[in-house]
C-alpha cells in the first residue's frame, strides 16, 4: 500500500504539490488502486499498479508501474512508467493476455499512440487475466515486467465513478 501511495505521489507530484492538494485513495482493488486529485479546477481521476514480477532482478531501476487515467477531455489514457530512461528508438510492447500493443517511449514513459488504441487497451485489460511489458533501456538492457490484471475492472468501475464522462 506504501508503495502504491508513493505512485500517487509521483504520478500528480507536480501539479499537486504546487497547488497544496493531496491525492485521495479512492479504494483498494485486489492488485490495482483508484485515485482522485484536483488540477486547478479539474478533477483528475486515475488508477495504478506495480509489477508482480520484474526482469532482469538485478537491474537498478527505479519506480515502475502503470496508470490509466481520466482528465478533462481524456478518457483512459493508458501509460507504463519503466524506471530508466528508453532507448531513443524504443518501440514497448504490451501484451494483455494474446492481444499485443505497440508503444511508443520517450524519457521513461510510454504511451499508445491514440485515443482508440488507449480504449482498447483498457478494453483488453478488463478482460484479462496478465499483461507483460517489455522494453530497453537507452543502455540496451531488455525488461519484461508482469502485471497482474486482477481488480483492474473495480478499480476501473470506481475511476468512472468519480469521474463520470461528461
Amino acid at each position: 500500500m506504501r508503495l502504491l501511495l508513493a505512485l500517487a505521489l509521483l504520478f500528480a507530484a507536480g501539479p499537486v504539490l504546487a497547488q497544496g492538494a493531496e491525492p485521495a485513495l479512492v479504494g483498494t482493488f485486489s492488485d490495482w488502486t483508484a485515485w482522485t486529485y484536483m488540477d486547478g479546477r479539474n478533477k483528475v481521476c486515475y488508477i495504478a499498479s506495480t509489477p508482480l514480477d520484474r526482469q532482469p532482478r538485478n537491474v537498478n531501476r527505479g519506480d515502475v508501474y502503470v496508470n490509466v487515467a481520466h482528465k478533462p477531455g481524456v478518457r483512459d489514457e493508458v501509460s507504463f512508467i519503466s524506471g530508466y530512461s528508453y532507448d531513443a528508438n524504443a518501440v514497448v510492447v504490451v501484451t494483455v493476455d494474446a492481444t499485443e500493443f505497440k508503444l511508443f517511449a520517450k524519457d521513461d514513459t510510454a504511451w499508445t499512440y491514440t485515443k482508440e488504441d488507449d480504449a482498447r487497451m483498457a478494453r483488453a485489460m478488463a478482460a484479462g487475466t496478465r499483461m507483460i511489458v517489455k522494453g530497453k533501456s537507452n543502455r540496451g538492457t531488455e525488461t519484461t515486467d508482469s502485471y497482474s490484471l486482477s481488480g483492474f475492472t473495480a478499480a476501473h468501475q470506481a475511476m468512472d465513478r468519480a469521474c463520470p464522462a461528461r
